[in-house]
């Protein structure tokens, strides 16, 4: 099992001396060549823990550039229609990260924006609603969710993703070529208690591109010239399902040219000339936002909410402030 060592001595006998002293000799162990070897396994994609289903995310084929909504659509018996998504039959009404509900009832947001390399497992269960984790029963207001856990390294690591659109366009009413940029800047953080997402828009390319709690959008206009500038910025903070709370901001600007290619028909009536020339109307538009929102659960039974909203929209300020107390009962029976 040892590689062949060769080595020259000179050796002297004598009467004196009738041995020699050759040294240490180290031996090398053989190298062994074999054949190809395979080493075959198969990850488990999806299996049940009690009514938990989950999935592997990296049993799944996915790329540098693949986002949630690429793995879901690859996941057995969840499908996506008309951006809600259906896992065996049932409806999803949230995506949750680890547990906790950053995106706020926006599946839309989670499945665009969340990169699948980040994620590790998706759940899906039934997880029970405010009233019920309050007053420690089941008040029948349980929703379906899909729990999305991401790998450790990606836990407290930033997040991004930018796209930049840039051309020209001969339709400017002022006659000439036009330059028409768009640009989209997305960031965003979580760690076991807190999410920060940060979004920029701005756009010369008649594009309202946006999202609300419902869905996101990307809709063209096609009344004149439209340029659009967004800003917002989320900060969610949840400890122990007890206190939560939730910051955000957003602004939104729309510069409206509206505007018709000049027509110079000449019509002679009656001694008059009468031309058709270029119309041109301007129109902005600004609108700002600022939504507080803060929950407790101080003890069993006992649920505390307040809200604060302060609106600017169309050169008037509007604020609004509530405030609500419950107290939930058990069904009878």
């Amino acid at each position: 099992g040892y590689e062949m060592q060769y080595k020259d001595v000179s050796v002297k006998f004598s009467r004196m001396k009738r041995s020699v002293d050759i040294g240490n000799v180290h031996l090398m162990p053989a190298i062994q060549h074999l054949k190809e070897l395979a080493v075959e396994a198969t990850k488990v994609k999806m299996y049940y823990n009690g009514d938990t289903l989950i999935y592997n995310a990296d049993a799944f084929m996915v790329d540098g550039k693949s986002m949630l909504e690429d793995l879901v659509r690859q996941l057995p018996g969840v499908e996506i229609k008309d951006g809600r998504i259906y896992a065996r039959g049932r409806f999803v009404e949230n995506i949750l990260i680890s547990g906790k509900d950053f995106f706020t009832g926006n599946p839309q947001e989670a499945l665009q924006r969340l990169p699948a390399y980040i994620v590790n497992k998706l759940k899906f269960y039934d997880k029970a609603g405010e009233m019920s984790e309050t007053a420690g029963t089941d008040m029948h207001d349980g929703r379906y969710v899909m729990d999305i856990h991401l790998k450790r390294d990606f836990h407290g690591m930033w997040l991004g993703n930018a796209a930049l659109d840039l051309g020209t366009s001969p339709s400017n009413p002022r006659g000439g070529e036009r330059w028409r940029r768009g640009i989209t800047l997305y960031g965003m953080r979580f760690d076991d208690r807190q999410a920060v997402y940060l979004s920029a828009d701005y756009n010369n390319l008649n594009q309202d591109r946006g999202s609300n709690e419902l869905c996101s959008w990307s809709q063209t206009s096609d009344q004149g010239l439209q340029t659009y500038k967004k800003l917002s910025g989320t900060y969610r903070f949840e400890q122990n399902e007890k206190f939560s709370l939730n910051l955000s901001a957003n602004y939104q600007g729309i510069n409206s040219e509206y505007g018709v290619a000049e027509n110079q028909a000449v019509y002679l009536q009656e001694g008059n000339i009468f031309r058709r020339t270029l119309r041109e109307q301007w129109n902005k538009d600004q609108s700002m936002g600022i939504v507080t929102s803060v929950s407790s659960r101080p003890k069993k039974r006992i649920y505390l909410k307040g809200d604060y909203r302060l609106g600017y929209d169309k050169g008037k300020f509007e604020q609004e402030m509530r405030t609500e107390t419950k107290t939930p009962q058990p069904p009878l029976g």
